[in-house]
């Protein structure tokens, strides 16, 4: 099976002990079949946001980045993470330095795209600073680590990312998670409606903490970039009180922007982007 063993886009397994880079190279010569293309596009926004001369090669990329995301996956847990590792190139930390000079605390505005597994180890190491991490996987616990999963744990987080912040510190989140507090927002998304929770936007508009987009992204098969950048917010309306609305935008604008010209970053594993039953859908969807 060549490491790889697909049966009809629904079960999918994975050879752990062979090389990771081979598998994602081997991965690379499969032909293409499910999801099929007319749903990637579709899901994607149509024909009107991916040319139709182009959609074939798009359709190659975001179907290998689709199973290279299942790919990790399956090495992590199979305690493989040091083949993940190997694939990440040197993180270049220059944005974050730079927005910590102006003392007022960093949120790096992360996500689930892509290589998104290599992301916190690849932070870890690269940043001297202990970096505070949100999070709703129980099975990371540390005095670095805030669960993030119920009300209790929610109202914890904002507090101790508050106090981090003061200190000049670093909060690390993905806010395309799949937990969603009890406050909400609606923003139009790829398309769709989709829901946040308004926790993490009124954060950085009430305690003026710098943000960063940060995203790992495949610029080969066998090669992964971290990429740091600040996150550029448009104009903040009067009602906006906290700047939430403001934040969330830019956010959710930065990821899209990601998604369409990264197919292979798409991934589908976790965040709002996701496969369910054999289709593809939108997550959380809106009550």
């Amino acid at each position: 099976m060549n490491g790889i063993d697909i049966k009809q886009g629904r079960s999918f397994r994975v050879d752990t002990s062979l090389p990771l880079d081979d598998v994602l190279g081997t991965l690379l010569t499969l032909k293409p079949e499910l999801p099929a293309k007319r749903e990637l596009v579709a899901f994607l926004g149509g024909p009107e946001h991916i040319p139709e001369a182009q959609t074939r090669g798009w359709y190659r990329r975001a179907w290998w980045g689709y199973y290279a995301a299942r790919v990790l996956y399956q090495y992590s847990i199979a305690g493989r993470s040091e083949e993940i590792t190997r694939l990440v190139l040197p993180v270049d930390t220059t944005p974050l330095q730079e927005a910590l000079a102006a003392n007022k605390g960093v949120i790096l505005a992360c996500n689930h795209l892509g290589p998104y597994p290599a992301l916190y180890d690849a932070l870890r190491r690269a940043s001297p600073e202990k970096i505070l991490t949100l999070t709703s996987n129980k099975e990371r616990s540390g005095e670095d680590m805030v669960h993030v999963t119920s009300p209790e744990e929610q109202k914890l987080s904002l507090v101790r990312s508050m106090l981090c912040l003061r200190k000049n510190g670093i909060v690390r989140l993905a806010p395309d998670g799949r937990v969603v507090g009890e406050s909400t927002l609606f923003f139009r998304f790829m398309g769709q409606r989709v829901r946040m929770g308004n926790g993490v936007g009124a954060l950085a508009g009430v305690s003026g903490a710098k943000t960063l987009y940060c995203t790992a992204t495949w610029v080969a098969s066998n090669k992964i970039q971290i990429r740091i950048e600040p996150l550029r917010l448009g104009d903040r309306k009067d009602s906006d009180k906290d700047g939430a609305v403001q934040w969330y935008t830019a956010y959710l604008r930065r990821l899209e922007a990601q998604i369409r010209a990264r197919p292979q970053d798409i991934g589908f594993r976790s965040g709002h982007i996701l496969a369910h039953r054999g289709r593809l859908k939108h997550y959380p969807a809106p009550r």
